[in-house]
């Protein structure tokens, strides 16, 4: 029966939900228990295959499954093992409740030996579950530690098949939110095995690894071991050649690296790392372009950076995520633009460019306007384009110019940039500027974790 059970599951949406409201499920569940190796193995495969199924998961759990799955997972056959880790896995990867029951029933213990045991199958299993177990709970990433997780799973980066990479990096992931484990990895010789993984892994995999390395770097006493093991360099190449989530993980690695650290910021220069991180404001995801505009704010403490990011083409993606960024974006812009205004040869292109910027949005305004034939009493032809002539700069070098207002400080108009004030005309806030460290939230140490894996 379990077999027959097990066939009609495998990869049949459907008829998963007919096992469940048909009542299959319990008896499957008591097989768990029976003495008989061969009905384990078919009723723990027909398990693991019913809690691919979400609306089974719940009906699985109150059977009473999973205190014999864990029990399967040392006692079992090879085969029985597999299926109670794959059935596990499946359990805790988008039910909190499972996730919590498997946590207490002790499977933490029992995942964390399965990542060195010689079957791959298990091994696979057992490090997904141990992603989903600590996605969310401080009591289980403490407990996985504790157990002596974390070097099993740095071995895994390495070592382990194309999904065991992405699992162990996801878990290492989540428990570098915590202090003492980023300790524990960066000590355990973690860093050089994130950058193997970040040069040379999927790009799931480089978004882990991108992920884990953010995190150890918002760890100021151990920023140096993970710039000794060569993390910056694959780091300034995700910038490039990553994927948007990866670029957002790696400027969040730059931004943490150069949190209130002048040798973190001259680490990143010397690396060339200004103008991938300009590049990535550009970029379409939003939290890689917040953390671009953070890294780049806390590299703006030192002159020279002002000034190379301005030549990265860095004023005009700023002002442009000013005006159309995301909420968090734009007050990391605006901020980071009046760092650099700071510089004097960079206050002209920045009033420039919000010029610029304010006429291109005026004439996106007057486009998507409704228009009325009658009512025009323009004289211009359908050639021409009335703009404000006050919208727009004289010259090249900006003689005239025109400061959005931000948040009530920056208010002026038709200012001659020449004016020995100008630059505490257009930055009269003193609480937005801090000389030698901008305080600001976007500054701040940035830290990510995972979402449990499916």
């Amino acid at each position: 029966v379990a077999e027959a059970l097990q066939m009609l599951a495998l990869e049949n949406a459907k008829n998963k939900i007919l096992i469940k409201d048909g009542g299959g499920i319990p008896g499957l569940v008591k097989l768990l228990s029976v003495d008989r190796p061969l009905a384990q193995e078919r009723a723990t495969t027909a398990l693991q295959c019913l809690a691919e199924c979400r609306h089974c998961q719940d009906a699985i759990r109150e059977a009473g499954a999973i205190v014999p799955l864990i029990g399967l997972l040392s006692s079992g056959t090879m085969i029985t093992q597999e299926c109670a880790a794959g059935a596990l896995r499946n359990l805790a990867a988008t039910n909190k409740l499972n996730r919590l029951l498997v946590a207490e029933a002790g499977g933490i213990a029992f995942f964390v030996k399965l990542l060195s045991s010689e079957d791959k199958e298990s091994k696979e299993h057992a490090s997904g579950a141990l992603q989903s177990l600590a996605s969310d709970s401080d009591q289980n990433k403490s407990m996985i530690a504790q157990l002596g997780g974390i070097p099993p799973l740095i071995a895994l980066l390495t070592e382990g098949t194309t999904e065991m990479q992405v699992n162990a990096a996801g878990t290492l992931q989540s428990l570098a939110v915590d202090p003492a484990h980023q300790v524990a990895i960066v000590e355990a010789d973690g860093v050089p095995a994130l950058v193997s993984l970040l040069r040379r892994g999927t790009a799931m995999g480089q978004e882990r690894a991108a992920g884990v390395l953010q995190n150890l770097l918002s760890h100021a006493e151990k920023r140096w071991d993970v710039l000794k093991a060569g993390a910056l360099p694959p780091l300034i190449d995700i910038l490039e050649e990553g994927s948007p989530l990866a670029k957002a993980r790696a400027a969040g690695a730059l931004r943490n690296l150069a949190f209130d650290d002048d040798d973190g910021v001259v680490a990143i220069v010397e690396a060339g790392g200004i103008e991938p991180l300009v590049a990535v404001l550009g970029a379409a995801s939003a939290e890689a372009q917040e953390n671009a505009a953070a890294a780049l704010l806390n590299l703006a403490l030192l002159d020279y950076c002002k000034l190379a990011i301005a030549r990265a083409g860095g004023i005009e993606l700023l002002v442009a995520l000013e005006a159309a960024g995301a909420p968090a974006t734009r007050k990391v812009a605006t901020k980071t633009l009046q760092s650099l205004a700071l510089e004097e040869f960079n206050a002209p292109r920045i009033a420039h460019a919000r010029d610029v910027q304010h006429a291109a949005l005026r004439l996106q305004s007057d486009a998507t306007a409704p228009f009325c034939q009658e009512a025009s009493t323009s004289s211009h032809t359908e050639d021409e384009v009335n703009l404000d002539e006050t919208m727009l700069p004289v010259k090249d070098s900006g003689e005239l110019f025109t400061i959005a207002a931000q948040d009530g400080a920056l208010e002026a108009d038709e200012t001659r940039l020449g004016e020995t004030t100008y630059l505490m005309e257009t930055l009269r806030s003193p609480s937005k500027i801090a000389i030698g460290k901008v305080d600001f939230d976007a500054t701040s140490l940035a830290i990510v974790e995972p979402t449990p894996s499916a």
